[in-house]
This record gives C-alpha cells, sequence and structure tokens, in this order.
C-alpha cells in the first residue's frame, strides 16, 4: 500500500484480503492504522490493521521519495517516469 494510513473501513480491510504468501509493502509516514482522527473514531470507520506477518515491510517515510529512490537503485527511473498518473485532485 502507498501513500495511505489504513486508518479508515472499509479501505484499510483490503489489507487482509491478500494471500498469507504474498508480500506486503506499505510505505507511509505514519505506522498502519496510526493515523485517522477524531471523527473516523467517532463515526465508527477505524480499524485495527493486521501488518504482522514475518513477510510484511513497514517503511515510515516519504512515499514518494522512498518509491524515487527505490527506483533509481533499481535502474527504473525511465520506466518510473513513464507512468501516466491520473488523480482526482486539482
Amino acid at each position: 500500500m502507498f501513500g495511505t494510513s489504513l486508518s479508515v473501513a472499509p479501505f484499510n480491510g483490503l489489507i487482509g484480503r491478500t494471500k498469507s504468501t504474498v508480500p506486503r509493502i506499505y510505505i507511509n509516514r505514519t505506522k498502519p492504522g496510526g493515523a485517522g482522527g477524531l471523527i473516523p473514531w467517532f463515526m465508527g470507520l477505524r480499524a485495527d490493521v493486521g501488518f504482522d506477518r514475518s513477510s510484511d515491510i513497514a517503511i515510515l517515510d516519504d512515499c514518494d521519495l522512498t518509491v524515487e529512490m527505490i527506483c533509481k537503485r533499481m535502474n527504473w527511473t525511465e520506466d518510473l517516469a513513464n507512468i501516466i498518473v491520473d488523480t482526482m485532485e486539482p
């Protein structure tokens, strides 16, 4: 998962839908399920996130910078630059 805190349901339930043999990598500034706030808690939208498999990797850092660093080390810089990103943000 990239760039999500996994703190709000139902999206945070997706992390548990992978097979136990699938490695999961989490890159965000906060621990999985650690962000959010009072409103999601009050509305009952928060849920515990189990991110404790032996194959799980949690990198607590800036998502974009971390992905760029990984791509640079793997010599995937051009591939990354060619990805077309479609966002809903202005």
